[in-house]
């Protein structure tokens, strides 16, 4: 084995007890002589000139490490800028801007308990000792109404329904326009209200709620009738019911609603007077549409209004 191969294990070997050691001085909380042991391994890879897998992976970690340590003193400013710049220099490391992502979503806490926001692990900031800081946000950024600094709630949707690109949960923007195809209708080729070109939606209904065909969800059309011709209580254009075939359905009632005497369900006929009372009012005293009977008020209902006056 040559001196150059020798001193190349000697070096890995060193560095990996340096890893070990500023890992354990991180899990024991001792960050600033963790530091000191991430730059004294940063310094050892970067005489390197040959960057191995080895050298990169330890270089890329230590870094990272410095960075997040960084945060648990509570420098997030400088923790942030170093984790944003090396996820540029290491494009590879989707973990940096993971890392970044948890500091700026307050997911990561310092030594005093704290995150980036000011607030402890129990959603309590520390100025205010409230689940809403100074200027009135949670820990999640978002205020009382749900809306965060920018405007936006947790679904990341404005007050009129649109995200920070103008576009609302659909994908159209305030002129309609689709974020896939540029035009009025979608990629399956409805527009902004659900109807394709046609004026149809997904399950084939026009804005006044009739199928092609002209029938509504329920089978009906505007005029009433169903696909076979009969209305709800099963009677054709002609007066004819479905199962009986006559004027009378099984109750014994016409299409008008009357029966083979003349008198509806209540018991009024088409002038309007009672069956069994020969009057305008059925038994409890009501018309036919219902209305009550006007009473007739006592002596006593006359002198208390008379005198309720004089008071």
């Amino acid at each position: 084995m040559s001196k150059k191969e020798s001193k190349k294990n000697l070096d890995e070997e060193l560095i990996l007890q340096l890893y070990k050691l500023a890992y354990h001085q991180y899990k024991i909380n001792e960050f600033q002589e963790a530091l000191k042991t991430f730059n004294e391994i940063i310094a050892e890879l970067e005489l390197v000139n040959d960057k191995s897998i080895f050298v990169n992976k330890f270089l890329v970690s230590s870094k990272t490490a410095k960075a997040l340590i960084e945060a648990k003193l509570g420098n997030w400013e400088e923790s942030k800028k170093e984790l944003l710049r090396l996820s540029k220099v290491y494009p590879k490391h989707i973990k940096i801007l993971d890392f970044y992502d948890q500091i700026v979503k307050g997911e990561v806490w310092d030594i005093n308990g704290l995150n980036i926001s000011g607030f402890d692990k129990f959603g309590l900031h520390y100025k205010t000792r409230q689940k809403y800081d100074l200027k009135g946000f949670d820990i999640k950024g978002f205020n009382i109404r749900g809306y965060d600094k920018n405007g936006y709630n947790r679904e990341g949707f404005d007050k009129d329904g649109y995200d920070h690109k103008g576009f609302n949960k659909d994908g159209f923007n305030k002129k309609s326009n689709h974020f896939v195809t540029g035009n009025n209708f979608d990629e399956f080729g409805f527009d902004f209200e659900g109807y394709d070109k046609e004026g149809f939606n997904v399950f084939g209904f026009n804005k006044d709620g009739f199928d092609s065909q002209g029938f509504d969800s329920k089978g009906y059309n505007k005029l009433g009738y169903d696909r076979k011709g009969f209305d709800k209580r099963k009677f054709n254009i002609k007066g004819i019911n479905k199962y009986t075939q006559s004027e009378y359905d099984r109750e014994g009632y016409n299409i008008q609603g009357y029966d083979r005497e003349g008198f509806n369900k209540k018991g009024f006929n088409k002038e309007k007077i009672h069956k069994y009372t020969k009057t305008k009012y059925d038994a409890f005293g009501r018309t036919f549409d219902n209305k009550e009977k006007v009473k007739s008020k006592s002596i006593l209902d006359k002198e208390y209004e008379e005198n309720s006056r004089d008071l």
